[in-house]
C-alpha cells in the first residue's frame, strides 16, 4: 500500500504542478491590470494603479493621476515579465520618476515581483525599493 500511495501522489503533484506551471508560461500581460505596491523596509503600501499593457509592448496609467502620467514599454520571457516607465508630470511638483519593475506570473490573472524606483529632485535623488502585485482587470483596456 506503500508504493501505492506514493504513485498517486506522485501522480497528482505532477497533474497540477505541471497545469499550474503551464498556465502561468502561456499568460499574456496584455489587458488592463490594478498594480498594487509595497515599499521597502517594512513593505508600507505605497499606493496602486491601473496600467493598460498593450500588444505592441507599450504600457500607460489607464486612469492618470491629474499630476503625473506613467507609461513605459514592457517584454516577457516566459512566465517572466520586465516593465521599465516614467513617471511624466504635468505640474512642477519638483520631482520626477523612473522605474523598473521585475516580476513572474503566478497565474493567468496574477503577477507579481520587485521595483526599483529612482526619485529625481532638484537638489539630489533617492530611490525607493519594493514590492508589487498585479491583478487582472479586464483583457482590454
Amino acid at each position: 500500500m506503500n508504493g501505492f500511495l506514493r504513485i498517486v501522489l506522485t501522480l497528482i503533484v505532477l497533474m497540477f504542478g505541471t497545469t499550474g506551471a503551464r498556465s502561468a508560461v502561456a499568460a499574456s500581460p496584455v489587458g488592463l491590470w490594478r498594480v498594487a505596491s509595497f515599499q521597502e523596509p517594512g513593505h508600507a503600501i505605497v499606493g496602486s494603479r491601473e496600467l493598460c499593457f498593450r500588444a505592441d509592448g507599450t504600457f500607460f496609467e489607464a486612469m492618470p493621476n491629474p499630476n503625473e502620467f506613467f507609461s513605459g514599454f514592457w517584454f516577457r520571457k516566459g512566465d517572466r515579465i520586465r516593465f521599465v516607465g516614467t513617471q511624466i508630470l504635468t505640474v512642477n511638483l519638483g520631482f520626477q520618476g523612473r522605474t523598473s519593475n521585475f516580476g513572474q506570473f503566478i497565474n493567468n490573472v496574477q503577477f507579481a515581483g520587485e521595483f526599483f524606483n529612482l526619485i529625481i529632485q532638484g537638489n539630489g535623488s533617492s530611490v525607493q525599493p519594493g514590492n508589487f502585485i498585479a491583478r487582472r482587470q479586464a483583457p482590454s483596456c
